[in-house]
C-alpha cells in the first residue's frame, strides 16, 4: 500500500511539473506574438499610476474605421521598433494555485526582416522555483533559439521560419482584419502626457487560437494539440497624433484538463524607426536544426 500511494505522489508531482513546464511555454508564446498588437511610446512601469490620468472629451472625431486603417497604415510603413514586456500567469490546477513571471524585451527590424528576443522566467515547477532564461534570433528566414535553465547544457537550435509568419506587423495586421474582432473606441485619455484614443479589441478567438498554436508549436513541436481560448481582451491607448499604441495590456483565460489559466500580459514600445543593429552569436552559427 506505501509503495502505491508513492507511486501515486510522483506521478502527482509529474503532472504538476508538466502542466507548469506546459504554461512557461504559453506565456513565452504570448511575448512572441504580443508585440505584434501593441506598437507605442514606452514609459517607465514606475511611472504608470502617476503618467496616466483620464481626459473626458464630449466627441470623439475618428471613427473605428478610420482608426483601424491608420493603425495599419502605420504597421506596413513601421521600419524599426524596440520593446518590453511582462506576462504574469496564474494557473488553477487541483486545489494548487501557482504564479509564474515572464519578462521579455528585444528589437524588430521590419526592412531587413530581422528580429531579436530575451525572455526570463521564474517558474515554479514542483516544489522549486526555476530561473529560465531564453534568447531567439530570427534572421535570413531561419529562427534560432537557447535556452538556460538550471542541470541542462544550452544548446542553439534553429528552424525555418518564413518572415510572413513571424512578422510582429502581420500578427496585428490579420487580427484586426479578421472578420470576427471587434474593435470598439471607449474614449480618449491622457496617457504620459500623450493624447490617446482608449479602445477595446475583442478578436476573433479562431484566428487568435491558430496564432498563438503556431507559436507554441515553434517553441514546442512536440505540443501538437490547438490552443483554444476562451476569453481575450485586448486594451490599447492609441496616440493621436501617430496613431501608434502608448500602451497596450491582453489578458486572456484558458480552461482546460482541470485547470484554469489567467494571464495578463502588459508591453511598452519604443524607438521606433531608429537605426537598430542585429546580429547574430558567434556560438549560435553552430546551432542544430531542429
Amino acid at each position: 500500500m506505501k509503495t502505491i500511494k508513492n507511486s501515486i505522489k510522483i506521478t502527482s508531482r509529474k503532472n504538476e511539473g508538466f502542466i507548469q513546464n506546459k504554461i512557461f511555454v504559453i506565456s513565452l508564446a504570448v511575448i512572441l506574438i504580443v508585440f505584434g498588437l501593441i506598437v507605442g511610446f514606452r514609459f517607465l512601469e514606475k511611472d504608470v499610476e502617476k503618467a496616466e490620468k483620464a481626459v473626458e472629451v464630449p466627441e470623439i472625431i475618428i471613427t473605428t474605421e478610420e482608426l483601424i486603417g491608420g493603425m495599419i497604415k502605420g504597421l506596413h510603413e513601421m521600419e524599426t521598433v524596440r520593446f518590453e514586456t511582462k506576462a504574469v500567469s496564474t494557473v488553477k490546477f487541483n486545489t494548487k494555485i501557482f504564479t509564474m513571471d515572464v519578462t521579455g524585451s528585444g528589437v524588430v527590424d521590419f526592412v531587413n526582416e530581422k528580429m531579436k528576443i530575451t525572455k526570463h522566467s521564474l517558474t515554479p515547477i514542483l516544489d522549486k522555483v526555476i530561473e529560465v532564461k531564453m534568447e531567439v534570433y530570427y534572421l535570413d528566414g531561419m529562427m534560432y533559439k537557447k535556452t538556460t535553465m538550471p542541470d541542462v547544457v544550452p544548446v542553439w537550435i534553429k528552424r525555418e521560419a518564413p518572415w510572413d509568419l513571424v512578422s510582429p506587423a502581420r500578427i496585428s495586421i490579420k487580427l484586426l482584419e479578421a472578420k470576427g474582432s471587434e474593435v470598439e473606441i471607449l474614449g480618449i485619455e491622457e496617457i504620459n502626457g500623450i493624447s490617446s484614443y482608449a479602445i477595446k479589441i475583442i478578436p476573433d478567438i479562431e484566428v487568435f487560437s491558430e496564432i498563438m498554436t503556431r507559436e507554441i508549436r515553434r517553441l514546442r513541436p512536440e505540443m501538437t494539440e490547438k490552443m483554444y481560448f476562451e476569453d481575450v481582451i485586448i486594451r490599447e491607448w492609441i496616440a493621436k497624433d501617430t496613431l501608434l499604441e502608448v500602451k497596450g495590456v491582453i489578458e486572456m483565460t484558458k480552461i482546460a484538463e482541470g485547470m484554469t489559466i489567467e494571464m495578463i500580459t502588459t508591453s511598452w514600445f519604443y524607438d521606433h524607426n531608429k537605426p537598430v543593429v542585429i546580429e547574430l552569436p558567434i556560438e549560435a552559427t553552430d546551432a542544430v536544426i531542429k
